[in-house]
């Protein structure tokens, strides 16, 4: 729903059909419609305020937008500054997981070490409690600065953080870490000699589905024997069966039919119905 019939007029920052593979890990789908960048959290406020349902867009890692096209889309790249204040680390809400690891190792500032290598932004980190090697987000935020009607600060209490997910309504500006003196490069570096090591490289999102109570989703997947299995350029990856590959000519259909296909073929043989951690946007048939 539009507030303004002119919210999309080029001096309100809105560029005219932007491809979105290229935004995306997986490297599929098609364009927006109409895509801002804003450069500041006063500009983004205002932008998402006067176009509500336009989706919010950072890394890309959880996101695949229908090869048809979607209407509004604003990104968080250009939102990006990370700073040390009052004892708290604040990243901006597009602030890469490698820009803010980056501060840490230089003002030597640790407890964000276990997001290393996931490829994912301050925003979507903490909008999808993200988390790895036994620690999540909710161990470490301070504070969520949000943006609806107004602008507001969530305490890390009050983001109803659970598995893989959270009570966060609204645009999120900023997110404020909980951190400590000294940045473990050596934890860093295992946790990222380990993920070359289990994962695949490669345009992908990450994991497909989430685990569950006394299952792995790439064990059942495995077990269900789709390792390596496709439809057009969207691969189960044979390294690790909770991974999809985009082999090179993927579409984002071809994606969500491979998902759709794994879900129905889990729930048939073990009765899981596997929950994504993918987000598909727009129209899939």
């Amino acid at each position: 729903m539009l507030k303004h019939g002119c919210i999309f007029c080029g001096e309100n920052g809105w560029e005219r059909n932007v491809p979105l593979a290229p935004r995306t890990t997986i490297g599929a789908g098609g364009s927006a419609a109409y895509f801002a960048r804003p450069e500041t959290e006063e500009k983004f406020a205002a932008l998402c305020r006067a176009a509500e349902n336009a989706f919010i867009l950072g890394k890309g890692s959880n996101a695949v937008f229908s090869d048809k096209g979607v209407g509004a889309v604003i990104s968080t790249e250009k939102l990006n500054k990370v700073f040390y204040e009052n004892g708290v680390l604040v990243a901006e809400s597009g602030a890469s997981v490698a820009r803010i690891l980056a501060f840490c190792r230089e003002n030597d500032l640790g407890g964000t070490e276990f997001l290393s290598g996931i490829p994912a932004s301050a925003g979507g980190l903490a909008l999808m409690n993200a988390g790895a090697f036994g620690r999540e987000m909710k161990d470490i935020v301070a504070f969520v600065k949000v943006c609806g009607e107004n602008v507001k600060t969530l305490t890390g209490e009050e983001c109803g953080f659970s598995y893989r997910k959270s009570e966060i309504t609204g645009a999120i500006l900023a997110v404020g870490l909980k951190v400590k003196r000294g940045f473990d490069r050596a934890f860093c570096e295992e946790i990222l000699k380990t993920r070359r090591q289990k994962q695949p490289a490669g345009k992908t999102f990450g994991s497909t589905f989430q685990n569950g109570a006394g299952y792995f989703a790439g064990e059942l997947i495995e077990r269900a024997g789709l390792k390596g299995f496709r439809i057009g350029g969207a691969l189960v990856s044979e390294k690790h069966a909770n991974f999809i590959l985009n082999t090179g000519n993927a579409t984002a259909q071809n994606v969500y039919d491979l998902v759709s296909y794994i879900e129905k073929k889990v729930d048939g043989q073990f009765g899981v119905k596997l929950v994504r951690e993918v987000r598909f946007i727009g129209d899939f048939t």
